[in-house]
């Protein structure tokens, strides 16, 4: 097996970085986000780009979706509160171009209900937790 070349290696991590940049940067023009709030995780160009200190991330692979399908910030947030409710529960959590196409989903009144059940049903455990604890007799609901 042959080796790269150190020149070609050089010039095609430029063309790699380049690349990034412009679509990051395009991205950013699109979504109305200035740039200095925002950098290269470990300055890894063409990793996982941070903006706001934690706002959002976003990997390489979606900045170039979202620049080549028009993703609005709108439609980025959106899936990235979907893909928080889904994993709190165990749900599959869809990609990006998935969840833009129309991927079926779980509505937001579902999360909702579900939420509510967990709350009760969190109070319930706590409430017999604390049963036990005081040494107190079973109260059948």
């Amino acid at each position: 097996m042959k080796k790269a070349k150190d020149a070609v290696k050089r010039l095609l991590k430029e063309q790699w970085e380049q690349a990034c940049n412009g679509f990051l940067v395009e991205l950013l023009r699109m979504w109305e986000l200035d740039a200095h709030y925002g950098y290269w995780i470990g300055d890894e160009t063409g990793g996982v780009y941070d903006y706001g200190d934690g706002m959002f991330t976003i990997n390489m692979d979606d900045i170039i979706y979202c620049v080549l399908a028009d993703v609005t910030h709108e439609q980025y947030q959106e899936w990235q509160e979907y893909i928080c409710d889904a994993a709190e529960f165990g749900f599959d959590t869809p990609n990006l171009r998935s969840f833009i196409r129309g991927c079926p989903r779980t509505s937001a009144e579902t999360f909702k209900h579900l939420r509510e059940i967990k709350a009760t049903l969190n109070d319930a455990i706590r409430d017999e937790k604390e049963r036990v604890k005081n040494g107190k007799q079973n109260n059948p609901y």
